[in-house]
């Protein structure tokens, strides 16, 4: 597989933020996937690209102050977390496709999330394993 343009990356990624469908590889018109798991299903791994890993730092004592306001509310602190989360976990995740298929990859497995809480911030990291598949 050929290495696509930075701009295709990017437009690769937009699509899998705005319409929620898997990336399709221009070049072979097969789902770009990622998997927690080391092998998939009906697919032969070619060739391992390598461990790639992508990290984000979210502030927890702002939003700890602004949810303290809302304190009658139960919920609101850990529902405006949980979102933040979400979204970075998303953001990882796209920046781990873009590694890939910089690469050369057209899946990634073995997915891993991490989370370390440190002096009022949490740590994000993501992994996983890059590697070039196809269909048996």
């Amino acid at each position: 597989m050929e290495h696509i343009s930075d701009e295709d990356i990017a437009k690769l990624i937009h699509d899998v933020r705005n319409q929620d469908r898997p990336i399709k590889l221009p070049a072979r018109n097969m789902p770009f996937i990622t998997s927690t798991a080391f092998s998939l299903e009906g697919y032969t791994i070619e060739k391992y690209y390598g461990v790639i890993t992508s990290n984000s730092v979210q502030e927890t004592d702002s939003l700890a102050e602004t949810a303290s306001a809302y304190k009658d509310f139960p919920g609101v602190k850990s529902r405006d977390f949980e979102l933040r989360l979400t979204n970075a976990q998303k953001k990882l995740l796209d920046q781990l496709k873009a590694m890939a298929l910089r690469m050369g990859a057209n899946a990634i497995i073995g997915i891993s999330y991490r989370m370390t809480a440190a002096g009022g911030m949490l740590i994000i990291t993501i992994s996983g394993t890059a590697v070039k598949i196809s269909e048996e």
